[in-house]
């Protein structure tokens, strides 16, 4: 493997990390809340009437996993759909993401597992800050190593390949779903116009050209493949075809690393990166 294929996989791995756990994030305002701490955004949303708000409960970290799944099993059971929908539930995680509502709330709140409860945030990464923690910048980019020269496949919702960040940076574009959630109500496309916003977070990741926000590796040019419908939805019955010709078209192209980072029934079925 060369050094530069190597340093742009280890960037790409290190910014996972910051995408998928917040990064370092000091701007949450926490409210002391029975036994948990609450973010105050949560609270204002629900006392100003709103039905349900979109939360990570995050778990006691030092607790042992098996404890933490049971508990989990039982809030699960004991908040109807109403009072706390599950969205996620990633395998062995020590969080829950989904819809709370102001009663899910009361009875969650004299909880003793629960360390705290925060509004989920889509793509909570701070690049200005990010880059600098992880010691790319200055370090790795001083040595030269910007991923320059190197491709890297999204598979995802696919792209906003006008944004300004992105200006240049698609090669070509992809898009396989079996339930015709393709652009234009098809199964298979070579347009990946995202509809729904995470594959361009995720592009903007790794190659953002913007001044003092550039991405981890802004060098690199990428191929897109958006595997999603238009409210970012698999499809029901062919998932697996669907991310094998993404997979597939990925590698005709030739390029260096596959990024992949979706879930499917309730965990984590894809995650990471793959090699040429």
């Amino acid at each position: 493997m060369s050094k530069e294929k190597y340093l742009v996989l280890s960037m790409f791995a290190l910014v996972v990390g910051f995408f998928f756990l917040g990064g370092v994030d000091a701007t949450r305002d926490m409210v002391p809340y029975g036994n948990l701490l609450v973010e105050s955004s949560v609270l204002n949303a629900l006392n100003d009437s709103l039905d349900r708000v979109v939360v990570d409960i995050v778990f006691n970290e030092s607790l042992p996993q098996e404890i933490i799944n049971r508990e989990k099993e039982r809030i699960l059971s004991d908040l109807s759909a109403s009072e706390f929908f599950l969205e996620r539930d990633f395998s062995n995680s020590p969080f829950l993401i989904g819809d709370l509502s102001k009663r899910g709330l009361e009875k969650l709140k004299l909880n003793t597992y629960i360390d705290r409860i925060i509004e989920e945030r889509v793509g909570g990464l701070a690049l200005d800050e990010s880059v600098s923690l992880m010691g790319v910048d200055p370090y790795v980019w001083d040595l030269g190593y910007s991923g320059r020269y190197q491709t890297i496949c999204v598979i995802d919702t696919g792209v906003n390949a006008s944004h300004p960040a992105l200006q240049g940076k698609v090669l070509a574009e992809k898009c396989y779903n079996s339930d015709n959630g393709c652009p234009g109500g098809v199964s298979e496309s070579n347009n990946a116009t995202d509809e729904y916003g995470h594959g361009t977070g995720v592009a903007g990741v790794l190659a953002s050209t913007y001044p003092n926000l550039e991405g981890i590796a802004h060098g690199v040019d990428l191929y897109i493949v958006r595997v999603t419908d238009e409210n970012g939805e698999y499809s029901s019955d062919y998932w697996d075809d669907d991310i094998g010709n993404a997979i597939d078209w990925c590698r005709n192209q030739g390029v260096d690393v596959i990024s992949m980072s979706f879930y499917q029934d309730n965990f984590i079925r894809y995650k990471g990166v793959v090699l040429k």
